[in-house]
C-alpha cells in the first residue's frame, strides 16, 4: 500500500502590483506531501501571507502523524491532526496549517487517480464559473476609480469588487458618517456613469483586518445610503466577531451583506447563519479546509442563502478554491484577484482558461499545480516585519511577511 514518506514546507516571496496602488511583496507558505511511489500533492495556508515563519514549525509538529500513513484516507489523517490539536489548536493558525495539509492531500489523491480534483470532490456541478474582478483599492478621485473599474469591464468581467475608502486617503475612527456616505456614494455614482447598469458592483470594508471596522449602527447609515445603487453585496462592514452587528445591519438595509471569509471553523460560520446575519457566506479552503468548506455550502443551502468562495493566495489556493466551486451547484460567482503576481502563474501546470469573464474546468490532474526548483530559486523567501492593515485608504495596507 502506498504511504506518505515526506511532508515539507516551502516559503516564497514575490512582487505584486494592483492597478492604482504601490507595488507590494507577497509571501506564501506551501506544503508538499510526497508518497513512496513518487507522487506529490501541494497545498497552501494563508498564514503564509501574514506569519509565514510560524508555518514550518507547525508543519513539523504534524509531520510524524502523517508519515507512513495512507494518503487516500484523508478523513482519518485530518481526524488524527485535530486530535493532536485539542486544547490548544482548534481555531486560528493550527487550523489554517491543517487546511494547507488537507489541500495537499486532496491534490495528491486526485493526481494519483489521474483526475481533476473537482471529480474527486463530488463531481463537476457547473460547466463554467462566473468570476468577479477583485480589484482591491479604490483610487482618488472617484473618476479614477471609475476608470479602474472600466479597465476590468473591458477585459470582459461582468462584476467588480473594490475596497471602501480611497487609497492613501486614511480614515480615522472618528471620521464623520456623512463623509463616508459622501465618499462611497460619489464613488459608486461615478462608476455607474462610466460602465452603466449592466455590471455588478460590490464594496468591501475588510472588517476582518480593518482597525476601523464599523459598528452595526454606523454600517446601517452608510449602507442604507447605498441601497439605491443595488450593489451585488457589501462585504465585511463590521468586525468578524460582531455577529450581532451584522444581524442588526441585515435587518435594516436592502443591500445584500456578505462575510465569513476569515472563519477557520464551521462553528464560526454557524453563528452568522443562526442569527440570519448574512445574505452571502464566503468561506475559503485555505482558511478552514476543504471538508469544512463543503459543510458550509450544505448549511448555506439549508438556510436559503448564497455561498461563494473568498479566494486569495498563490495559484495553489486559488486552484483549490476553484475546483471546489466547480463541484458546488450553489456557487453563483467566485472571486478572481486581478493583482499581477508571478506566483499566480508560475505554480500552474497549465494556465486557467478564462473567456468572457468565466472560468472553465481545468483538465489537468489534481488542482493543476506544481512547485519546481526554478520557482523556489527565483522567489526565495524574504523575511519582513508584519504590520496590521490600515484599510481603508492607508499606505500600509496588506503588508505581509
Amino acid at each position: 500500500m502506498t504511504r506518505i514518506v515526506d511532508v515539507s514546507t516551502f516559503l516564497l516571496t514575490a512582487p505584486g502590483r494592483h492597478l492604482g496602488m504601490a507595488d507590494t511583496q507577497r509571501s506564501a507558505s506551501l506544503i508538499q506531501i510526497t508518497t513512496d511511489d513518487g507522487f506529490t500533492g501541494l497545498g497552501e495556508t494563508y498564514a503564509g501571507l501574514y506569519v509565514p515563519t510560524l508555518v514550518p514549525p507547525c508543519v513539523d509538529l504534524y509531520r510524524p502523524l502523517l508519515l507512513d500513513q495512507d494518503p487516500h484516507d484523508i478523513g482519518e489523517s485530518m481526524r488524527t491532526l485535530r486530535l493532536r490539536s485539542m486544547r490548544w489548536g482548534m481555531v486560528g493558525l493550527p487550523v489554517q496549517v491543517m487546511s494547507g495539509i488537507e489541500m495537499a492531500l486532496w491534490d495528491l489523491k486526485a493526481k494519483r487517480l489521474n483526475r481533476p480534483a473537482y471529480e474527486v470532490l463530488g463531481g463537476l456541478a457547473q460547466d463554467s464559473l462566473r468570476l468577479y474582478a477583485s480589484a482591491y483599492a479604490s483610487v482618488f478621485p472617484p473618476d479614477e476609480t471609475a476608470k479602474k473599474v472600466l479597465h476590468y469591464v473591458e477585459k470582459a468581467f461582468t462584476a467588480v469588487k473594490l475596497a471602501t475608502g480611497f487609497w492613501n486617503r486614511p480614515r480615522a475612527h472618528d471620521t464623520p458618517i456623512t463623509q463616508m456616505i459622501d465618499e462611497e456614494c460619489s464613488k459608486v455614482d461615478a462608476i455607474r456613469r462610466a460602465v452603466g447598469g449592466g455590471i455588478d458592483l460590490a464594496l468591501d470594508h475588510h472588517g476582518a483586518n480593518n482597525p476601523h471596522a464599523w459598528s452595526g449602527d454606523a454600517a446601517i447609515d452608510v449602507i442604507r445610503a447605498l441601497d439605491p445603487y443595488r450593489l451585488m453585496w457589501f462585504e465585511q462592514p463590521c468586525a468578524s466577531d460582531d455577529v450581532e452587528g451584522y444581524a442588526r445591519l441585515r435587518a435594516h438595509v436592502a443591500t445584500p451583506i456578505a462575510g465569513g471569509e476569515d472563519a477557520t471553523t464551521v462553528h464560526e460560520i454557524a453563528r452568522y447563519l443562526e442569527q440570519n446575519a448574512l445574505d452571502v457566506v464566503q468561506p475559503d479552503v485555505a482558511w478552514m479546509g476543504i471538508g469544512a468548506t463543503q459543510e458550509v455550502f450544505v448549511r448555506a443551502r439549508a438556510h436559503g442563502i448564497r455561498a461563494t468562495l473568498h479566494v486569495a493566495g498563490t495559484a495553489v489556493a486559488r486552484a483549490a478554491n476553484y475546483h471546489l466551486a466547480f463541484a458546488q451547484p450553489n456557487c453563483p460567482i467566485v472571486e478572481y484577484q486581478v493583482e499581477q503576481n508571478p506566483l499566480f502563474d508560475e505554480l500552474l501546470a497549465e494556465p486557467f482558461e478564462i473567456r468572457g469573464g468565466r472560468l472553465y474546468p481545468p483538465a489537468v490532474p489534481g488542482f493543476g499545480v506544481r512547485l519546481t526548483r526554478e520557482t523556489l530559486e527565483r522567489f526565495q523567501f524574504v523575511p519582513r516585519s508584519w504590520r496590521v492593515s490600515h484599510q481603508p485608504g492607508g499606505a500600509a495596507q496588506g503588508a505581509a511577511g
